[in-house]
């Protein structure tokens, strides 16, 4: 399952993945677009509102009833931020056409579903229908009120945006709060038209069809669209520039810590592999000394782990703890990173690493989604490899390697929110309070 790129016209282009081993096939259309914090706010905005209808099905419920008959295709439109990028992606989980008795054709009827919300939105004069706006707004504004209340969200947030508060670019809550109330259909609508002219449209499909027959059918439904050629932000790792700590209160009964690093490896860089191992070993799974010891063994968090931003190089580890643990938890996260600085990884622990690893490139073949997820991304940015291949590097990694990684992990944000709230008889933790 080798992905094609083809080029339909400059501003528009194809990677396929043709095989019949899925009953159930992918298409998605992904636009990119610099990451600010204005920009993301209406993408939020925007991918609500190009949901509510098109010229051709002027409501949710014609839309609905029209992707009913493609055989309950379902389409959905969402942000995923990549680095210093931002993409806006339709993606559309379709039954396979070889599947089918030939009177439906499911992959032209959800292109041109897609083409529609894209191109023919429902619009009034020179601004989005004003209701419709609304209600969005409403939706969107109370989303984000939904990541502040919600402690464990918040501290992921606030410790996100203390890693990146020199970036002007990086949106906070706060800052989308404002500019979504600041925004009114008349310039969303403004900003959707610039959006046309300035970005390119990438397709990606998983399914039996060619790579030609489905180009052909993306020309017919896109001949509208003239965009223009653009290259994505490239990856770099962020630096580190002095050690954040803060701690913010807030009336629940758990504490969340929240600990950011620079690691200064990124998806893009050789000591990529070495650098996700170390993160596995860390954190990143049940076999991490994160959960064998600081969850299981001293019980100082109800949950302790750590993801890696690959396109940023740094790892965050996220913990729900007592507040009167802090000092100690704490202090034994950073405790674990450094012993494996100084070289204590044992072979169980490498090798449940590369194990777990292993898994997960093992199955990207199982599902049409995980493909999309590893070739489309990666080829953003000019990445080209496939799972084995990804697979045998990783096997390859040494002891050394993850240990010289680790020596290049650097602290750079510890973020304490602190419940002040006492727990009541009887009361258990919630770790996702």
């Amino acid at each position: 399952m080798t992905p094609t790129k083809t080029y339909i016209r400059d501003s528009v282009s194809l990677t396929a993945i043709t095989t019949d081993k899925f009953k159930t096939g992918m298409i998605s259309l992904s636009l990119s677009l610099p990451l600010s914090q204005r920009l993301t706010a209406y993408n939020m905005l925007l991918s609500g509102v190009l949901r509510r209808g098109t010229e051709k099905f002027p409501s949710m419920a014609l839309l609905n009833k029209r992707l009913d008959e493609l055989y309950a295709s379902a389409i959905e439109i969402k942000n995923a931020r990549f680095g210093k990028n931002e993409m806006l992606v339709f993606s559309a989980e379709i039954l396979d056409n070889a599947f089918i008795d030939g009177s439906t054709d499911v992959l032209d009827g959800t292109l041109e579903i897609i083409s529609q919300m894209l191109l023919h939105p429902l619009k009034d004069a020179d601004a989005f229908p004003q209701n419709i706006f609304e209600r969005e707004k409403s939706n969107v504004t109370d989303a984000v009120k939904a990541e502040i209340n919600n402690p464990k969200a918040y501290a992921a947030n606030r410790c996100a945006e203390l890693l990146h508060k020199d970036d002007p670019d990086f949106p906070t809550l706060e800052e989308l709060l404002k500019t979504i109330s600041e925004t009114d259909a008349k310039t969303l609508y403004e900003y959707y038209l610039r959006l046309l002219a300035s970005t390119e449209l990438r397709f990606f499909y998983v399914g039996s069809e060619s790579s030609e027959s489905v180009s052909k059918i993306i020309k017919e439904r896109f001949s509208e669209f003239n965009g223009s050629l653009t290259l994505p932000n490239p990856i770099k790792a962020e630096v580190f520039t002095e050690l954040k700590t803060v701690t913010e209160d807030m009336p629940v009964s758990q504490g969340k810590l929240s600990i950011a690093f620079r690691t200064g490896v990124t998806a893009k860089d050789k000591e990529y592999f070495a650098a996700a191992l170390f993160n596995e070993i860390f954190g990143g799974s049940p076999s991490s000394k994160l959960f064998m010891n600081v969850r299981e063994k001293l019980g100082l968090c109800y949950y302790c782990s750590s993801s890696y931003d690959t396109y940023l190089g740094n790892i965050t580890v996220s913990s729900g703890i007592n507040v009167s643990d802090k000092d100690a938890a704490l202090g034994e996260i950073l405790r674990q990173l450094e012993d494996i600085k100084q070289g204590i990884i044992s072979d169980a622990e490498l090798t449940a690493a590369k194990k777990s690893i292993a898994h997960w490139y093992r199955q990207i073949y199982d599902y049409p989604f995980e493909l999309f997820a590893f070739y489309g991304t990666r080829s953003l940015f000019g990445i080209e490899a496939s799972p084995e291949e990804y697979g045998k590097r990783f096997d390859a990694v040494t002891r050394d390697e993850i240990i010289k990684v680790a020596r290049g992990v650097t602290l750079d944000t510890v973020y304490f929110l602190r419940g002040t709230l006492a727990k009541t008889n009887g009361e258990t933790e919630d770790c996702d309070e």
